[in-house]
């Protein structure tokens, strides 16, 4: 037990993560700059994209200084703190002084977490692309560049992309772009295609951000509006009006029964038409009985 105990490699420092300092130099980072990174967190979900982590990760870093520690040793020590649940698991499983730079630590975070199968989804997303039946043109255009970004390594060249997104958007959008093309867009270069795509998108940007400010305006409507509180008035006043009739129409059929219980025979049988407004304005006609011959 004694001997294990003794054992030196338990003593070794087992972080992976090693990067080299200049002679002589030591740097301290912040627990305010750790607590940033950290909001950030990625824990190696099928869901979560480790591209645009990396991404966030060292834009963070491109705005942070820890006593004029270098950017590539800050990223490498800064890193692991973003990693949380299996994603941490990882890193730890990894051989102890492995990773001496940040490129090596992006090769190997990419290598387990951006997998074969992953990338064939993205491709495949992006050689399936459809247009939706009521999506605005410059928010399919959009998701088609997201899909693009998600898989950098989709190996497309960027003519094949334009072919796949063409193909994928609407018979309306694609006499659009062969109107603006003077008959066919697949005959332009990859860099008209580019122009006659962005200048459709701006166009329907515009259009489509009318149209709501249309909408909005019609919704808010001042006169509609105002005209809604008028009817909702009359509304209340013709209901009460109509409780009020009511309650005058129980007084008098109590003050008929006394009268009439009163006097008995004294008193000759009559009917009398009452008129009353109902709820809803509409006149009636009702016949009150008074008494009996």
């Amino acid at each position: 037990m004694g001997d294990f105990d003794s054992n030196p490699t338990l003593l070794i420092d087992r972080n992976p993560i090693q990067p080299p300092l200049p002679e002589g130099r030591s740097y301290e980072i912040s627990p305010e700059i750790i607590g940033l990174v950290k909001q950030n967190q990625f824990q190696g979900k099928p869901q979560e994209n480790p591209l645009e982590h990396i991404d966030a990760f060292e834009e963070i870093c491109g705005t942070i200084s820890a006593g004029g520690a270098p950017k590539e040793y800050l990223k490498c020590k800064l890193f692991s703190f973003t990693l949380t649940g299996k994603a941490l698991r990882w890193v730890k499983s990894l051989p102890a002084q492995s990773i001496t730079t940040w490129k090596e630590y992006k090769v190997a975070f990419l290598g387990h977490f951006f997998t074969k199968q992953r990338a064939n989804l993205l491709r495949e997303k992006i050689s399936s692309f459809q247009q939706g039946p009521v999506e605005p043109f410059h928010e399919a255009l959009e998701r088609f560049k997201d899909y693009t970004r998600e898989c950098p390594n989709h190996g497309l060249s960027e003519g094949s992309l334009w072919n796949i997104f063409y193909r994928g958007i609407s018979g309306k959008c694609r006499f659009s772009l062969d109107t603006a093309s003077n008959g066919n867009f697949m005959t332009k270069t990859v860099t008209e295609a580019k122009i006659l795509i962005e200048n459709l998108a701006s166009s329907d940007s515009d259009n489509f951000i009318g149209h709501e400010r249309a909408v909005k305006a019609i919704n808010s409507d001042p006169y509609r509006d105002g005209y809604s509180e008028i009817k909702a008035m009359m509304a209340e006043i013709l209901r009460n009006q109509g409780r009020e009739v009511e309650r005058q129409r129980e007084a008098y059929r109590v003050e008929s029964t006394i009268i009439q219980d009163y006097f008995g025979d004294l008193i000759p049988s009559f009917q009398e038409e009452v008129n009353f407004v109902g709820i809803d304005g509409s006149a009636h006609r009702e016949e009150a009985w008074k008494g009996r011959a």
